[in-house]
């Protein structure tokens, strides 16, 4: 009722009061007519509410399961900067994994329609694999554990990502963003199938074969991007090599583009920002990897990035440039990010930032499961050239990125010694 306003069985009731005594009859028998509506009105509601709890514990039929999807997209578009926390207590089959809260306002990106799986992470396991300098001190691994999580936060603030639709990111603690993390990014994988491929053809490769190779790679991926990484010390460096303050990597005028690649390919690595590709420019040896091939690589990606082969090439690629070294933050762990089995057969995986706003600091980051997706779909190109059989190949693959692997992380424990290695398990 509106305020000032009266239900009419007090107005009745007012009426009566004011008959005189003489009215008296009358005004019990409204009354008793008012009671017995009432509990007729609740007798209704309490069948109701039992037809709707018999309703609610039958399967959502497709119409319900629709409509509440519908409500999910408007929810997401138009009610998503409402300050209130979202309590999920039960929800139709394939829809969402476990009830529980959710904020309202957060940076998880919620699927729209279409995408909704077997795969919503809503809890962390975080495991100490190796305490590196730490020791065996209990008090320290507690909190190496508690700083991971406030870095980590909690899970259903992050998306599972479809990693073979997501690019690959480099291992690098500058990194704000939310990455799936090999060594080198995708240019590093590039790399590794390139090496690979040379070794099964038992010849150097030319660079037109290199070329081509690096097409196909682009074009033949999965993946909406392609990711190549740098910084802003190693920018500087090819910058004043080419006579310039600054320089646009991914659009170099063509009278510099030689001296910018040779500045890239400086044997002390100071053209390269991603630590790994500084590493293998900077002692291919120890990758077993031949310089001339890497060199050609380098020249071809580049060559492709400014006089790109189609139309959508250079909106392809990301060509991301950190801030410099001396001004990052070091990192305090090497996480391992592993997904359920729901997940993993789903091809997902969550993309976690190296780089947290707040005290917690930066880490390292790898995607394991991920990695070794990446590298059998890689494999299916190296069987492209050879000829030979997917298995080979795949084992050839895994088995030198292996290598790779332990030659980058006996780098690494060189620059940051004493580095826990911690296990992050989201199911």
């Amino acid at each position: 009722p509106r305020a000032g306003s009266a239900r009419p069985e007090s107005r009745r009731g007012r009426a009566a009061s004011t008959a005189g005594p003489t009215q008296h009859g009358s005004m019990r028998a409204t009354t008793l007519r008012g009671v017995a509506a009432r509990l007729a009105a609740a007798a209704a509601l309490v069948a109701l509410c039992a037809l709707q709890s018999s309703r609610a514990k039958q399967p959502p039929t497709a119409g319900q399961l629709a409509a509440w999807r519908d409500d999910l997209k408007f929810s997401i578009e138009y009610l998503s900067d409402l300050p209130a926390e979202l309590q999920v207590t039960s929800a139709p089959a394939g829809s969402i994994e476990a009830p529980g809260k959710f904020p309202s306002v957060c940076t998880c990106r919620p699927p729209l329609l279409g995408s909704l799986t077997s795969c919503g992470p809503s809890h962390l396991t975080v495991v100490v694999s190796d305490p590196g300098g730490l020791g065996e001190s209990p008090g320290a691994l507690t909190q190496l554990t508690q700083r991971v999580r406030w870095h980590l936060g909690p899970a259903w603030n992050y998306r599972a990502a479809n990693f073979s639709r997501h690019y690959m990111s480099s291992v690098d603690h500058r990194s704000p963003d939310e990455v799936i993390g090999t060594w080198g990014g995708d240019f590093g994988e590039l790399v590794l199938a390139l090496a690979v491929a040379e070794e099964r053809l038992g010849r150097d490769m030319r660079d037109l074969d290199v070329n081509r190779f690096v097409v196909a790679f682009v074009r033949q991926s999965p993946a909406e991007h392609f990711f190549f990484g740098t910084d802003a010390e190693a920018l500087a460096f090819v910058a004043a090599a080419c006579g310039r303050e600054e320089l646009d990597p991914t659009a170099v005028p063509g009278p510099l583009q030689e001296r910018a690649l040779d500045a890239m390919l400086h044997q002390s690595g100071a053209g390269m920002g991603d630590s790994h590709l500084r590493w293998l420019v900077s002692a291919p040896d120890d990758y077993g990897l031949r310089r001339g091939l890497l060199e050609a690589a380098v020249r071809s990606f580049h060559q492709l990035l400014w006089r790109p082969p189609f139309p959508w090439w250079r909106s392809r690629i990301r060509y991301f440039v950190h801030h410099r070294r001396q001004r990052a933050l070091p990192p305090f762990a090497v996480l391992e990010v592993m997904a359920s089995p729901d997940c993993t057969r789903e091809r997902r995986t969550l993309p976690v930032p190296q780089l947290a706003g707040n005290p917690a600091g930066a880490v390292l980051v790898f995607h394991p499961q991920a990695i070794e997706a990446k590298r059998r779909a890689a494999a299916g190109m190296v069987r492209q050239l050879d000829q030979g059989p997917f298995d080979a190949a795949a084992k050839a693959v895994l088995s030198k990125g292996a290598d790779w692997d332990d030659a980058s992380r006996s780098k690494l424990a060189a620059m940051f010694p004493g580095l826990p290695l911690v296990q992050v398990v989201a199911y």
